[in-house]
């Protein structure tokens, strides 16, 4: 006798097998078998998969889809009784990969429990169960679901997934697409599955789900986008590896206290620290949010191994005292640490302001061509024999030295207020000076030491000894007052101390063409045309 020619049938119930056997519902029907039988104009079990939804699902290469799957549907469809509303098929040691099954559509099956089994595989589709409301498969050592097993079952409203082994299944989902077609879904069982991570898009349709149990799981951060989920009242995430909720799940759950949630978060390894201070918060203020347990929660709080939240109000109160300090901590230390950096910093550039200056000139000028020229010899050629360095105050002496020397002993001197170029820049027309004369003159006084731009063109000239001449003595000074180097700054005694200079002849000798002044002359001018 035919099973579904039971029309009265409305429960069967063939659990609970005595020994063991394996069923391969792939090579179950034969092939060739024909339907004749008429079903519904709406519904054909001739279904096929054409290029677009191959295709398709091909896309979703996180699935291992078989390649059998896209190929026309046998031509046979499987008859259940007409009012059967429940079957049992539990307990009863099969194993087995299920593979498509087209059920007629005319059934009015409501509720299937397969559930401690062994069927390993959920490859789908089946077909036909178009009122399927409750389906258990928990305990069957499952470890993979194919996303097109539930995209023919719209009216499911329960379903039990808990005690497999799918977390493969859920890491390999990252697009959220295994429930995606169910959106009448209320209640969702994925406890005792391994999971590690879930996709934040996992639930992004089931706008219904009233009841989420991830339970007994090794989930260490929630981050599924439930925000939508206006009908949750149940989420068990109890004894998985959860050290808080991150803000954006609390936010959601914010959201939703029009109605009274139910959240376990039992045996999970809650942390009560200055990372956590808000979490802790947000669990104490909640008012539409009930933590199930609550009283029995433990977390680790210090020393301590763990601290029951019955003592959440004590354990609040430490933190915040023990963060406020934190955060003064944290605040002085950064504040010491830029005061610190900056500091040395500063130290740095002023050690070296100098160089960083005449290296910035130097680069100016090549960038701008103004480089000099390399004779035969190898020497380089230079515009100016000196580059004259005086403080306006002093002009007068100088420019009469300046003439006697360029007249008598055949000198090319620049002097800023006669070769300087026009519309230049001071600082850009002192270091071309510098680079174009062969030796820099220097004429020592207060006024010269009182003069920021004197004191430039003195320490730009030992920059280019130092970094473009090779070591050379290319700066050269005159004391035109007595005891003016004695006044020179520390940085700058070392040019007293390794290299000779000239005094000017004091006043008492001072007549113009007497003996001393001419001495002094011819010194100067073989000085500057000795190479």
């Amino acid at each position: 006798m035919e099973v579904s020619s039971l029309y009265k049938l409305e429960m069967l119930n063939i659990s609970f097998q005595n020994y063991f056997h394996q069923v391969d519902f792939k090579y179950f029907f034969d092939e060739n078998c024909n339907d004749t039988r008429k079903t519904s104009p709406s519904f054909s079990t001739r279904q096929t998969l054409n290029d677009n939804d191959h295709k398709h699902y091909s896309n979703y290469n996180m699935f291992l889809i078989p390649d059998e799957l896209f190929k026309p549907v046998f031509n046979y469809t499987l008859y259940l009784p007409h009012n059967l509303r429940k079957l049992y098929f539990h307990d009863s040691l099969m194993k087995t990969s299920i593979r498509r099954f087209p059920f007629a559509p005319n059934n009015r099956l409501t509720h299937v429990f397969v559930q401690n089994n062994i069927v390993y595989e959920l490859i789908g589709p089946f077909t036909g169960f178009l009122k399927l409301q409750y389906l258990d498969l928990s305990g069957n050592f499952c470890k993979f679901i194919n996303r097109t097993f539930s995209q023919y079952v719209p009216s499911l409203q329960v379903l039990n997934l808990s005690n497999n082994a799918l977390s493969q299944t859920f890491q390999s989902d990252d697009q959220g697409v295994l429930f995606m077609n169910l959106r009448q879904l209320s209640n969702l069982d994925l406890s005792l599955n391994r999971i590690a991570h879930l996709s934040e898009q996992m639930l992004r349709n089931n706008i219904n789900l009233q009841i989420l149990n991830l339970s007994f799981n090794a989930i260490s951060e929630f981050k599924v986008k439930i925000g939508h989920l206006k009908n949750l009242s149940i989420l068990d995430l109890s004894n998985n590896q959860l050290v808080q909720l991150n803000l954006e799940t609390r936010v959601a759950l914010n959201q939703m206290q029009t109605h009274s949630i139910n959240i376990h978060l039992s045996g999970n390894n809650l942390i009560c620290s200055c990372e956590t201070l808000d979490f802790l918060k947000w669990m104490h203020n909640s008012k539409n949010i009930h933590f199930v347990g609550k009283s029995n929660y433990t977390c680790s709080f210090g020393t301590k191994t763990s601290v029951l939240f019955d003592e959440l109000d004590t354990i609040l109160e430490q933190l915040e005292k023990q963060c406020s300090s934190y955060t003064l901590i944290i605040v002085l230390m950064t504040i010491l640490i830029i005061v610190i950096i900056k500091t040395i910093v500063s130290r740095i550039l002023y050690r070296f302001r100098w160089k960083l200056r005449y290296m910035y000139y130097v680069a100016k000028e090549k960038y701008n061509g103004q480089t000099n020229d390399i004779d035969l010899g190898g020497q380089m050629s230079f515009r100016f024999d000196a580059f004259i360095s005086y403080a306006d105050e002093d002009r007068d002496n100088v420019i009469d030295l300046v003439k006697s020397l360029e007249k008598h002993n055949g000198l090319s001197l620049c002097i800023h207020n006669r070769d300087f170029i026009h519309g230049t820049g001071i600082a850009d027309n002192i270091t071309n000076a510098i680079h174009c004369s062969r030796r820099t003159v220097c004429f020592m006084t207060k006024h010269f030491l009182d003069s920021y731009w004197c004191m430039f063109e003195l320490n730009m000239a030992r920059m280019e000894a130092i970094y473009s001449r090779s070591g050379q003595n290319v700066l050269f000074l005159v004391a035109l007052q007595k005891g003016i180097m004695k006044q020179l700054p520390l940085q700058l005694r070392d040019l007293v101390e390794s290299h000779s200079y000239l005094d000017f002849p004091e006043e008492e000798s001072e007549l113009e063409g007497s003996e001393a002044i001419a001495a002094f002359r011819v010194k100067l001018g073989e000085t500057l045309t000795t190479i």
